[in-house]
Order: C-alpha cells, then structure tokens, then sequence
C-alpha cells in the first residue's frame, strides 16, 4: 500500500483504517448468507486469532478479489458509543504480511466476515445498524524468526450484549473457522458489565493518512508492541487499537509517545474484560491440548455435545 492514498477527491464524510493491536505474553455484499460449510477437521491451525472484522466494498472486476479497504468512520467515535469488540480470523496456515494483505481481498476473507455477520443477525438478532465488521491484518514478531500475520476480521458492537452473549458469539466465530482462541472485550458499563471495573484495558490512536500499514507495523514493532492489526481505510489513515487483557503502564506510555510520532497525539482508553474465548474452559481438566483442547471449550460454552 502506498504511504498517501486518497484517490477520492473531496470526500463528503471522514473514513479511517484501523490499526488493532494485541498484547500478550502467550503464544499463541449483498445478502446475509449462511456459515460455509465446516473445514477439513484435519486441517491444522498455525497460529491464535487476531480479530477485527470488516465487510469488503462490492466485488471488483475479477470474481475471485474485493475491494478490501473499508468505510470504518464509526470506529473512531466515542467510546461510550461502543459496547464490545471480537477480532476473529479465518486462517489456517502460516503467512507472512504481504500475503496476509493481500489475503483481506480473498472470498475465504468475504465468507468469513458474511459468516460473522450471519451470526449476529440469526444467533443474536442484532440489526446491521447495530454492528460494524471491518477487514483486517493481525501481525505479530518478537524476532525475525517468530514474525507472522494473517488476514482478519474485526467486528465491533454499537449496542450492549450481555458478556456470555459475547463469549458465544466468539465461540461460534472460533469453532467455525477452527481457531485456537477469538479475543473478546467488553467495556465497562456496558450491558452486564459495572462501571469503573475491569482488568483489561484498550487503547485507540489515530494515525492520519500518509503513513503505510508497513510503516505503522515498523513502529509498533521497533516501540515493543508485538501483537498489532492494522485495518484499512479508503482515505489511507489509520486508527491503532491495543487491548490488554492484563493492564500494564508502560503500554500508555509507549502508545502516547507513539501517538506524538505518527498519530495525531492523543490516545483515547477505556478499561473493561477481555478474554482468549476458546483458552478457557474445562478441556485442559480433561487433558486436551491445542486446537481439540479450543474446540471442546466452543462447545461447552455454546452448550454443543462433544463428538468424542
């Protein structure tokens, strides 16, 4: 992607791309379609989910491509307008971040979103109006040898769900794709969530346009921030997320130096509960390890009997 993109002249509303980044210490258009058929059970996971999903524009001249670049205006609003976040994927290999790029404009990365949305609207009757889903690619490194990426989704929530609600929509998101885990956060008051609480935390820069998601993974890589996504927007700026499921202080403090290199100096934060949904469960009493191990805690959660 070019550092300055913004072939649309004068565009009558602000659009973003969206940066989501994650920080842990573990390893790791047209109708409401139904959920592709499962995968090959047998195919191997490489890899946990990055998830932030969103919706493609409408199909390019060739069948197989869309455009990848999202309308994402709404994700830079206030935070109290926001009442949950998933970041989900659907792949299954092991990619490096051109592929994975290119991968946000593949009919795997379509299905995906379109099965996301499908679940909001027949598992928890959520209104379109009520929900945002954007593409995404989650990258991560600690050395040359352990960096990765993947094509991703990001969906976020513009009305209150309940947190089991939320952990089941992750479930079904997790199960379907065959992922080792689908990260959740819900912001404090929001739905079944008190205000003033909660463990984890996520931040929001915004990075203006003329600044590639190259450079912007360059950055957060060189600040010590591992775990990222980055989401793209039609006007080529970009809105960094970081969520934490465990606070740490010298995150704010490398994120609002950050912000002062490449964003626009301000870094907006709201503290809430944040979980690997597809890490927790009872499989590991049972002695089930990695992506049998995701599964079966899916199931218990979406109350699904085990096929062992």
């Amino acid at each position: 992607m070019p550092d300055n993109e913004n072939s649309e002249s004068k565009p009558k509303k602000r659009t973003y791309s969206v940066s989501l980044v994650f920080n842990r210490d573990n390893d790791g258009g047209d109708s409401k379609s139904k959920p592709s058929e499962q995968p090959d059970r047998k195919n191997p996971l490489h890899g946990k989910a990055f998830f932030f999903t969103g919706m493609s524009g409408p199909p390019s001249s060739k069948p197989d491509k869309f455009d990848a670049k999202n309308d994402v205006e709404d994700i830079q609003g206030p935070s109290d307008s926001v009442h949950g976040y998933g970041f989900s994927s659907e792949n299954t290999g092991s990619l490096k971040f051109p592929e994975a790029r290119d991968n946000m404009a593949s009919v795997k990365q379509v299905g995906h979103v379109r099965n996301i949305e499908h679940y909001l609207i027949t598992n928890h009757q959520i209104d379109p109006k009520h929900y945002s889903v954007y593409n995404a690619v989650g990258d991560w490194g600690l050395t040359p040898d352990e960096m990765g990426a993947e094509h991703a989704a990001a969906h976020v929530l513009k009305k209150p769900m309940d947190w089991e609600d939320m952990r089941k929509l992750a479930a079904r998101i997790g199960l379907n794709a065959r992922q080792y885990s689908v990260l959740t956060f819900q912001p404090h008051g929001s739905a079944d969530h008190p205000a003033g609480h909660g463990s984890a935390m996520l931040h929001r820069m915004y990075i203006p346009a003329g600044t590639s998601m190259e450079s912007i993974r360059d950055h957060l890589e060189r600040a010590g921030i591992y775990f990222r996504t980055i989401v793209p927007a039609k006007n080529g700026a970009h809105v960094a997320f970081v969520v934490e499921p465990e606070i740490k202080p010298e995150t704010s403090k490398t994120l609002d130096r950050l912000a002062k290199q490449i964003g626009d100096g301000h870094v907006d934060r709201v503290t809430g509960r944040a979980e690997f949904v597809g890490q927790v469960g009872t499989a590991e009493k049972r002695g089930l390890e990695g992506l049998e191990a995701a599964e079966h805690n899916y199931r218990e959660i979406l109350g699904i009997p085990h096929p062992y």
